[in-house]
């Protein structure tokens, strides 16, 4: 008789994906809200950024990854008069699910090991919004199965991370 496993999926960049290009939504995002900026210049600034901001302390919390968001935004984009509402409606819009879609061959992965008989997981540097998104684009993973850094409080690949995952 065969053990089940835990298989666990990240969730952005491998299980779900932006469903519009990040460079292409921050530029409609800056003519919204009056600022006019090149998607190739917020693709190099969101590249040269986001893992300094992010991979900058291990332990990490919901309040610690919304600045890190806020400070991305504004490095991207600029810090104009209207930077508060700009960034309240970027990372609005980030917690939709219609803002995500799934990764067809990834989906199938995972749908291939529940098959199997091996219980599936979420295992991602993401905020508290992944829950909604996981929820709607992935109903066969259970919450209680949905882990991501800030519920954890360390990002990847920190090996608390994944003792945290193995106890529970």
């Amino acid at each position: 008789m065969s053990q089940s496993k835990l298989i666990c999926f990240d969730a952005a960049g491998t299980l779900i994906e932006p469903a519009i290009p990040v460079d292409r939504t921050y530029a409609e995002f800056a003519t919204t809200f009056g600022i006019g900026i090149n998607r190739t210049l917020i693709k190099t600034r969101f590249g040269q950024h986001f893992s300094r901001l992010f991979r900058s302390r291990t332990e990490t919390d919901e309040a610690f990854e919304r600045l890190c968001w806020r400070q991305l935004v504004d490095a991207v984009i600029g810090a104009p008069s209207n930077a508060d509402a700009l960034f309240e409606a970027l990372y609005d819009y980030y917690h939709a699910p219609s803002s995500w879609r799934v990764r067809p061959s990834t989906l199938d992965r995972l749908r291939d090991e529940i098959a199997a008989g091996n219980e599936v997981a979420i295992a991602s540097n993401f905020d508290s919004r992944l829950e909604r998104i996981i929820a709607h684009h992935v109903p066969e993973v259970p919450a209680e199965r949905i882990f991501y850094s800030t519920r954890i409080g360390v990002r990847k690949p920190d090996p608390r991370f994944f003792r945290y995952i193995e106890a529970h």
